[in-house]
């Protein structure tokens, strides 16, 4: 009983902590861009991959729904040839970005 007894509170003796100082927004971009942390990386990589996954579909979905019926419905004879010439990169966006990722995540 005597080793309970004989506690010594010492949350009395802890220093304070020091107060961080707050980073800017900018600062964090700058530091993550510039960073070779390979958790940063990783981090970058998924965002950029997540983001390629939905301005691909994004133009599939647009072609997708131009040719579901005949004639024109939601984009200009323009805007569908620029991305009708746009789908090989489409494609290689695809094939880049979300296909790596599932090969090296085994997603």
């Amino acid at each position: 009983m005597t080793i309970l007894s004989d506690r010594v509170d010492i949350s009395d003796q802890l220093p304070e902590a020091p107060q961080r100082k707050k980073k800017s927004r900018g600062s964090i971009v700058v530091s993550w861009l510039t960073s070779t942390d390979h958790k940063v990386i990783g981090y970058m990589y998924l965002m950029l991959s997540t983001f390629w996954f939905f301005a691909a579909g994004a133009m599939a979905l647009a072609i997708r729904a131009e040719l579901a019926i005949p004639g024109l419905q939601f984009i200009s004879l323009e805007q569908y040839n620029q991305l009708f010439t746009y789908t090989p990169a489409h494609h290689l966006n695809q094939i880049a970005f979300c296909r790596t990722h599932t090969l090296l995540y085994k997603v």
